[in-house]
């Protein structure tokens, strides 16, 4: 997968507004069912209703508070669940997004399944005053999957085929980037991750990965670790990484892992990422009404690793069409475009709020050798997203993706793509 180091921590100022907070007899009739705006932001009842394509259907409730700061900016987000899925039992979580400054903010997140899964986490960034300002972010975490899936290698690999694994995994990541000259938006950098995983038994109804591939897992009672190094370049002009409305992000990496420097394979990886956000301008200056997103992707993998570890296509952040690692191979490719069309916004507790409805198309493969891409394993997606954008920090989306094997759903938060 294709692993972007984080995009720079800070935002863009927005300026105060004389209005601190939007009165309830303000608002919709339909915004007032899910919100109560409080003296110091807001409060949301949400119902919580995924159908992702691995875990299947699950539903309960979602309370967020969202704390505001003076300057009409978020301070912080709690984001709390209570939900049931037939296959993992009753899961109670929590998620806490501080805005410690324009240029640092911390994520946390706490979640416990009745059954299999587990997940403890926290990720920092930051940007560090050096003589060129440092762009650093960290990462580490605890996880327990058990919804994973695997169809076989290639672009063809049939839905038949599919098994269900869990994957239980301990990994950190660091990173670090710095302006190649003050002010420019090239940066270069470097990143550091180590990754532990056990892959484990499925829940009952799907066919078992280790009984159905077992030449593709082995040494099932082992944890297989992986440290691997990464050099990266990036072009960066976006007015946020989060609430993107405008702007351009490149990047080029290439990285390693090596048995002489602790890991337990020996590889090599490159890959690019190409994002484009244009804004089409109107009333309102301070966000536009229509923007013309895309982005392309691109990674190969030479040497090998387990399934696990290498490029694949589907799920929400690579082919929304498909699940989560639906295709796996030595290289993935995709392409993607998104029409953004803002149907109504309004100031809600001192935040800007907007609703979106963004249709988009793409299409994506796999491949075990770069000359053996073939335009006929070419998976096409197409389908809308429904957002909410509060900026400059927050944006809640459900995408609806239609590929060729049906709908896919999926729910997310804080993500522009």
């Amino acid at each position: 997968m294709l692993a972007a180091p984080p995009a720079r921590a800070s935002t863009p100022p927005i300026a105060p507004q004389p209005e601190r907070s939007t009165q309830a007899d303000e608002l919709p009739a339909m915004v007032k069912l899910v919100m109560r705006p409080t003296k110091g932001g807001m409060f949301l009842y949400l119902p919580s209703i995924d159908t992702d394509p691995n875990s299947g259907v699950t539903a309960g409730i979602m309370p967020v508070w969202v704390v505001m700061a003076a300057s009409d900016t978020v301070r912080r987000i709690y984001v709390t669940n209570l939900t049931y899925n037939p296959h993992f039992g009753v899961t109670a979580g929590c998620e806490v997004f501080s805005f410690l400054s324009s240029r640092s903010n911390l994520h946390t997140d706490l979640s416990f399944s009745q059954y299999w899964n587990r997940e403890v986490s926290a990720a920092y960034s930051t940007v560090i005053p050096f003589k060129r300002e440092v762009d650093f972010h960290g990462h580490v975490e605890y996880s327990r999957d058990g919804s994973k899936r695997f169809f076989g290698f290639g672009p063809n690999s049939a839905k038949s085929g599919e098994s269900n694994y869990t994957l239980d995994t301990i990994n950190y990541r660091v990173s670090g980037s710095v302006p190649l000259r003050e002010g420019s938006p090239f940066n270069a950098g470097v990143m550091h991750a180590f990754m532990a995983n056990k892959v484990g038994g499925s829940f009952p109804g799907i066919p078992d990965t280790i009984a159905l591939y077992p030449t593709v897992v082995q040494d099932v009672a082992q944890r297989h670790h992986n440290v691997s190094f990464r050099g990266f370049l990036n072009y960066d002009t976006r007015d946020s990484p989060v609430t993107t409305s405008r702007g351009t992000y490149a990047e080029t990496f290439i990285g390693m892992g090596d048995k002489s420097l602790f890991s337990q394979y020996d590889y090599y990886r490159y890959g690019m990422e190409l994002k484009h956000f244009r804004p089409t301008i109107g009333e309102d200056e301070r966000e536009p009404r229509f923007i013309s997103a895309s982005r392309v992707r691109f990674e190969n993998l030479v040497g090998t690793v387990p399934f696990w570890l290498m490029p694949n296509l589907g799920g929400k952040y690579s082919h929304r069409g498909y699940g989560e690692g639906r295709y796996i191979d030595q290289g993935m490719f995709m392409i993607e475009g998104e029409q953004r069309c803002r149907l109504h916004a309004m100031r809600i507790s001192g935040v800007m709020t907007s609703f979106w409805l963004d249709p988009f198309l793409g299409v994506g493969t796999v491949f075990p050798e770069l000359d053996l891409m073939q335009a006929k394993y070419f998976h096409p997606v197409v389908g809308a997203a429904l957002r909410v954008v509060g900026r400059p920090q927050i944006v809640g989306s459900a995408d609806f993706g239609y590929g060729q094997e049906g709908l896919k759903v999926f729910l997310d938060i804080d993500y522009s793509f």
